[in-house]
């Protein structure tokens, strides 16, 4: 299991955005990428039979007992997620007895030019998925839905009943609220964006065509 609340800040397009390594997992739970064709950074073919079980509690592998066929054979381990390939030894996954079963890496972004092979600690190399180019939404919309989904987890302090004024107004201040708050989170988007282009209407641009790719539009 990954440090608790691990974020990590990605330059980019937007500017720094800071990610949760929380939301790579749920990606991985929810299964919420192009699983066609899969393949590991060496080229071997995949397929995920079983995600695993989400380990939130305890500590070790985000996932465990998960199923997948490498090259057609059938493999039964763990998952462990991360931001990066090199995150595996940063956090001391090589030198843990706890990670030997672990079957698949999954990471947010490739190997890139270090190659950094992810070993246990009896030596086995575990192959990597990287699910960024797979990824359906861009990482400033998996974002704005974290923060829309954090805003709007309240408990009303009052019993249900919705014919009571007093519950109706309620809700009304909540999503006064709330709405309130997703405007400034999508300005403050939008302002790091203008200061890494040029020319406003560019950024209008590429905004729009984004908003068409929603799977709610």
């Amino acid at each position: 299991m990954s440090p608790i609340g691990l974020v990590e800040e990605i330059p980019g397009l937007y500017g720094s955005l800071k990610v949760e390594e929380k939301i790579i997992q749920k990606i991985w739970h929810e299964q919420n990428f192009d699983s066609a064709d899969l393949a590991t950074e060496c080229g071997a073919g995949l397929e995920i039979s079983y995600s695993g079980i989400w380990n939130q509690t305890e500590e070790g592998p985000d996932f465990k007992n998960a199923n997948i066929l490498l090259n057609g054979r059938k493999i039964n381990g763990d998952i462990e997620i991360h931001f990066q390939a090199q995150d595996w030894c940063n956090h001391g996954h090589h030198q843990d007895s706890n990670y030997e079963k672990v079957i698949l890496h999954v990471t947010l972004f490739p190997l890139g030019s270090q190659k950094n092979q992810s070993k246990t600690k009896k030596g086995k190399v575990i192959p990597q998925l990287v699910l960024l180019p797979r990824l359906p939404h861009s990482l400033e919309e998996l974002l704005e839905k974290q923060v829309i989904e954090s805003l709007a987890g309240y408990d009303s302090i009052l019993p249900l009943g919705f014919q009571s004024p007093v519950i109706l107004n309620e809700m009304r201040e909540k999503n006064h609220l709330l709405a309130q708050q997703r405007w400034k989170q999508k300005k403050k988007f939008a302002r790091k964006r203008l200061s890494t282009v040029r020319d406003p209407k560019q950024a209008l641009n590429e905004c729009f065509l984004e908003v068409l790719g929603y799977k709610r539009n």
